[in-house]
């Protein structure tokens, strides 16, 4: 979206290629096919992109795109032109360091350029789909950056919370973003989450749960009179169902409704976490 001042912004675009494609890596959602899609002229079949940060990669005086993919992998697309007028490569590259791939453990890789260390070069600092941040310090000259080992910022939540008030830690799938918030000249850590959450007043009650799990076990006995039949007869029988199946389907359908009845709520929400930098950041 362009800058138009004082707080306003103009219509987002897709950002294009230099030969007007959209910039990917490969799998995306058409919404109009309403469908994934794969493009053929993607060097990297399979891979789906889900986040990017603009960082001057090649020190050329133009911003770049890293390009961070859901399996944890990282891809970057070079500006061709300039500043002003960037045209950007047709194709991705993987971000390789000493010949190794660059990739963000636990997969789902959410970038972002900032100085972690202070040392005057840019790093990584990428969210994980686990709930982990990881560093991944540039030890690179200007215009060539090569990368260490990840180093965690901040740990997976060890378990999910089902209550909003027992979550103390963030969840999963996090944003990342750095930034100097409280004026102390050092880098903190702000996340973004995705978690879920029981609803008040539809926790399990022992009673609750027992029921649940004797709902459990019907379905279960139910599953296991349906499987010679869906065997026999295929998936989709011509002529529909016998009657024993159809009278189970239906027996099926009426314990999943109740289980829905039975079940504890939940509510998904993504909350915002702040991580202040306590620690010297040069030579830490």
């Amino acid at each position: 979206m362009e800058g138009l001042g004082k707080g306003r912004f103009a219509k987002q675009q897709p950002i294009m290629d230099k030969n007007g494609d959209r910039i990917l890596i490969s799998n995306f959602w058409d919404y109009d096919a309403k469908e994934w899609t794969k493009l053929e002229r993607s060097l990297f079949p399979g891979e789906h992109a889900i986040s990017t940060a603009a960082v001057d990669w090649d020190d050329d005086g133009d911003f770049d795109l890293l390009l961070g993919a859901r399996s944890g992998k990282l891809f970057l697309r070079r500006n061709e032109g300039s500043a002003r007028k960037p045209a950007f490569a047709v194709h991705n590259e993987q971000v390789k360091s000493a010949g190794r791939a660059v990739e963000v453990p636990g997969g789902g890789a959410t970038v972002e350029v900032a100085d972690w260390d202070l040392d005057g070069k840019w790093d990584i600092i990428a969210g994980a789909t686990t709930g982990a941040v990881y560093w991944f310090q540039n030890n690179g000259p200007a215009g060539k950056p090569q990368f260490a080992a990840p180093q965690k910022l901040v740990n997976a939540p060890e378990k999910r919370e089902s209550s909003a008030d027992a979550i103390v830690w963030p969840g999963e799938r996090v944003q990342v973003s750095v930034g100097d918030h409280n004026g102390d000249g050092l880098p903190d850590l702000l996340m973004g989450d995705n978690q879920s959450q029981t609803v008040k007043g539809t926790e399990f009650t022992p009673e609750r749960r027992a029921k649940y799990d004797d709902l459990i076990a019907e379905l279960r006995a139910v599953g296991e009179k349906l499987k010679p039949l869906v065997e026999k007869e295929g998936a989709k029988p011509d002529g529909g169902p016998s009657p024993e199946r159809a009278a189970l389907d239906a027996q099926r359908q009426e314990i999943l409704k109740k289980l829905s009845a039975v079940r504890p709520k939940t509510e998904r929400h993504g909350w915002v976490w702040l991580f202040e930098r306590k620690a010297a950041a040069r030579g830490d």
